[in-house]
């Protein structure tokens, strides 16, 4: 987003001051964000001072010598001589393997989020690099991923979720990083921004690439699985927002769905909030069948697929069946959540079923039906609810900022046809509501649609005060 879009105060500088302003402002976040990093490292080793170091060399060095290098600079800053230190074979001078990789993970995250602002402005200001320096930068590269072929091949033997799994809690699952849990879902509102002022927004706000996710298939039914299939657990999107879950379709075994070969499609209820995608986003999906008692379930899937491409569907193989995940990626979007769709005049239109469904202006025209994000489709008398509004089975759709939002409303007839339908278009917008009407033969529907930017990191919202 322009910083002129979100940033009211610089309306009184004109031409190249209101960008030298822009560089500056982006320049203290930089800074504010990376003394707030380096506190945190003081603060979690206890090295506020000299002697407070002195006394964490003594502490942990028991039974290890320190390299000479060590006690030479401890020696210098203390008047004193450390001959006495063992051998130290872990980083940090610390002897337990968990604490010392605590640190390291915990360094690596500082590194990435420093290279992060390092391209951020490299982008902005088109700043040329060397090439000795791009060599540099390709060798460090390098080195990570010698270390992640190391680690993939230690473990060999374990399942690659098991093996995502156990990177996810060591990376993020610690208490450095205080992301929470493996199974922890994210808590970020997709409305954070919808009561802000029209062009006076936090600084945390941007507009921003975002997965837009359409459905999600079971086909290719292999060996004795047959339909209908009776399906439950967890499909989940991982983003760096939050480094949490954010759950495309959530049923415990007692609320499982039946599939069948005409409606192979698992009834989405997120995302929760809208998926960024300026980085790779994991897709974790833990589906089982149930078939008889608890320990007669079939596993249908255990496993994550990583999407940083371009590609409109992402596949997961399994040993029984195949899962198609359609999605599409949206450039400067933001979100709209569908508050309400309810009748406020005449008569109820919709006894025998409904389906409503968001389109976009920009999405593709080949196949329509594929790139709708389905809010809600139920057929039967029995299942329509009591009253005037709809209870939507999702909620969230990213739009994309030039683009329009369209709501199509359809009521079924008793043998499951179209009966009658209509639509509302809305512009998007950066926050605040839009309420639209149409005319659904002699009654009167009403939408009501959130809008918000979105949320690029979850340490923008602390460092404003939006969380704790």
């Amino acid at each position: 987003m322009d910083r002129g879009e979100i940033m009211p105060s610089l309306g009184k500088f004109q031409g190249r001051e209101r960008e030298l302003v822009c560089a500056l402002s982006h320049h203290r976040e930089i800074l504010r964000r990376e003394t707030t990093f380096l506190r945190k490292e003081i603060t979690s080793r206890g090295l506020a001072t000299i002697s407070r170091r002195l006394d964490y060399v003594k502490c942990r060095s028991e039974g290890i010598r320190a390299p000479p290098h060590i006690v030479h600079g401890l020696s210098q800053l203390s008047g004193q001589r450390f001959s006495d230190l063992l051998e130290v074979s872990l980083p940090y001078l610390v002897s337990n393997r968990d604490e010392a990789l605590d640190f390291i993970l915990h360094d690596l995250e500082n590194m990435c989020y420093r290279i992060k602002s390092f391209a951020t402005i490299l982008k902005e200001f088109s700043i040329a690099i060397p090439l000795e320096k791009i060599q540099l930068f390709l060798l460090m590269a390098r080195s990570f991923l010698s270390i992640s072929d190391a680690i993939s091949y230690g473990r060999s033997n374990q399942s690659s979720y098991e093996e995502h799994r156990m990177g996810w809690t060591s990376s993020w699952g610690s208490g450095i990083d205080k992301c929470g849990g493996f199974d922890d879902i994210t808590i970020l509102s997709p409305m954070l921004f919808t009561h802000c002022t029209p062009r006076i927004f936090p600084y945390g706000s941007a507009v921003g690439t975002v997965l837009q996710i359409y459905s999600f298939k079971i086909v290719d039914l292999k060996g004795d699985l047959n339909w209908p299939l009776y399906v439950y657990g967890v499909v989940a999107a991982r983003d760096t927002v939050d480094c949490n879950r954010n759950l495309l379709f959530c049923r415990s075994r007692a609320n499982c769905q039946e599939l069948n070969e005409h409606n192979p499609f698992l009834c989405l209820t997120g995302p929760s909030r809208a998926i960024l995608a300026d980085n790779s986003v994991s897709f974790e999906v833990e589906l089982k069948i149930k078939y008889g008692s608890k320990s007669q379930d079939i596993v249908l899937f255990s496993s994550v697929a990583s999407y940083h491409s371009k590609h409109h569907t992402a596949l997961f193989p399994s040993g029984v069946c195949s899962a198609e995940l359609s999605l599409g990626k949206l450039a400067r979007a933001v979100q709209a959540t569908i508050l309400s769709v309810c009748v406020v005049e005449g008569p109820w239109p919709f006894k025998y079923g409904a389906r409503i469904a968001c389109s976009l202006s920009a999405a593709e025209t080949n196949d329509p039906l594929s790139r709708e994000v389905v809010l809600l489709d139920i057929h039967g008398e029995e299942k329509m609810p009591d009253n005037d509004h709809f209870h939507l089975s999702r909620n969230v759709v990213s739009v994309e900022l030039q683009g329009t939002l369209r709501v199509a409303i359809q009521a079924y007839t008793p043998s499951c046809t179209i009966a009658q339908q209509s639509h509302v278009d809305f512009p998007a917008k950066y926050c605040q509501t839009s309420i639209g009407e149409c005319l659904f033969g002699n009654s009167k529907v009403k939408i009501v649609i959130a809008w918000s930017l979105l949320v690029k990191e979850r340490l923008d919202l602390m460092l404003d005060g939006y969380l704790a």
